[in-house]
């Protein structure tokens, strides 16, 4: 099965609740995303804590810009 994992989700939706109540960062471990050349940006690792922040109606998260070369971003197209 291809897709994203409702179970990991659920445990970052859980995170994401515990960490709002505490006034803590929201999740331990940033999304990483690479910027297009249309100037968009894609996550390449990070899509079940995205899933989560939208769900739990999160409005920033931590975020690490990588810029892989055009060759790596192909491969996650």
């Amino acid at each position: 099965k291809v897709g994203p994992n409702e179970e990991i989700i659920e445990k970052y939706i859980e995170e994401a609740r515990r960490d709002m109540e505490m006034g803590a960062m929201r999740f331990d471990e940033p999304i990483m995303v690479a910027k297009l050349e249309n100037g968009e940006y894609m996550i390449v690792n990070g899509h079940h804590r995205w899933a989560a922040a939208i769900k739990v109606g999160l409005t920033e998260v931590r975020v690490v810009v990588v810029n892989p070369g055009m060759e790596d971003i192909a491969s996650y197209v």
